[in-house]
């Protein structure tokens, strides 16, 4: 009898078994749903520039997590008879558990993106100054150089009139000692006659032991002279000289509008393009030094040499980034000759996207404007 009853419930288990429905597809539904979830959680915190609300969001984020917490419910009533479903609660626990591991794992990938675009803005600001620093420099070291030059050749005339008087005086006491000797030599025959015409001897000698002194001491400072003179005039040929054909030239553009993203491509006489993929060229003078992505932004493109002929300068309104306005652009052209500020520029991004402007360069540096 109980061999019987042993096999009715195993006959009754499978049963219930291939009428059980397979419910497996939930844990891959809710992996999917929660990833969207954090998804569009980063994008909505990362498209905020308030600081505020993202500061709020992150904490409101921590405190509660992407689920809430499930309450649970007391029923009033007998005691549920307990099924082959209620047995793979323990497994509905694991899967909750790895569900909350997976929510945490999204919430610090959040964080860390956060923390990536705050340092991303700190590198364009420290850039943008490490290249206004580097053009403030460049200008620094050419008036110096200019100075310094000036300041040695006029040093130079001075060193030059001091020698011309030394030698001067130098003749000057020459003849003033040969008229003493003459002086002396008459006197010392007459030397007999008085003792004053003595005394008068005595000095002279003196006086000309004096001069003979100052003569050597003339000598000596006159040979320094000419030592540091030399000296000068090396130093002065030693300097680097600055070459007629070379001055440098920076492009510089900048704009207010917030999250715009402005593109600015340069193409020299040569035929050689620069943008934000190419910064630099082999062999060819010229670099982008800063490249803003998203508004308030600048960007600017210098070379320590310019190329006789016509730069090609274009602007373009690359992005918008959800800011639907239109982008009003300030460019800027200068070199160590002059300053030229443009006219504000405006583009649309459904009309008028890209503006170009020519910038004619001569040999002696001077460069002209046509838009």
């Amino acid at each position: 009898m109980s061999e019987q009853r042993k096999d009715e419930d195993f006959y009754s288990d499978n049963e219930h078994e291939e009428n059980h429905i397979d419910e497996k597809w939930l844990i891959s539904y809710s992996d999917m749903m929660t990833l969207l979830f954090g998804f569009f959680v980063m994008m909505y915190v990362l498209s905020t520039s308030n600081k505020a609300k993202m500061e709020e969001a992150l904490q409101k984020i921590s405190k509660e997590g992407f689920n809430s917490e499930k309450v649970e419910q007391k029923v009033d009533g007998p005691k549920p008879v307990t099924t082959n479903m209620e047995k793979t609660a323990p497994a509905d626990d694991d899967i909750l558990i790895e569900l909350k591991k997976k929510e945490e794992k999204k919430k610090k990938e959040i964080e860390d993106s956060l923390i990536q675009a705050k340092a991303d803005v700190v590198k364009s600001e420290e850039e943008l100054k490490m290249a206004l620093e580097k053009i403030k420099k460049m200008e620094e070291d050419q008036a110096l150089v200019s100075t310094d030059k000036t300041d040695q050749e006029k040093k130079l005339k001075e060193y030059e009139e001091k020698m011309k008087l030394l030698e001067k005086a130098a003749l000057e006491k020459e003849e003033e000692i040969k008229r003493i000797s003459a002086a002396s030599s008459a006197q010392q025959k007459d030397a007999s006659k008085s003792k004053d015409e003595a005394d008068l001897l005595r000095k002279l000698k003196k006086n000309m032991i004096e001069l003979e002194s100052n003569l050597k001491l003339a000598d000596v400072k006159s040979k320094e002279l000419a030592k540091e003179n030399a000296m000068l005039k090396q130093k002065i040929d030693d300097t680097p000289k600055i070459k007629d054909d070379d001055h440098f030239m920076m492009v510089f553009v900048r704009w207010e509008t917030e999250k715009h993203d402005i593109d600015m491509i340069i193409e020299d006489p040569k035929g050689n393009i620069f943008n934000y993929r190419k910064r630099t060229i082999a062999n060819t003078p010229g670099e982008f030094v800063v490249d803003s992505t998203q508004g308030p932004g600048v960007e600017s493109w210098l070379t320590n040499k310019t190329i006789q002929g016509t730069y090609k300068v274009t602007f373009k309104f690359y992005n918008q980034y959800g800011n639907k306005k239109d982008a009003v652009i300030k460019p800027s052209i200068f070199n160590n000759l002059k300053v030229e500020k443009l006219p504000e520029i405006t583009l649309n991004f459904s009309q008028k996207k890209e503006k170009t402007v020519l910038i004619k360069v001569a040999k002696d540096g001077q460069f002209t404007v046509v838009q």
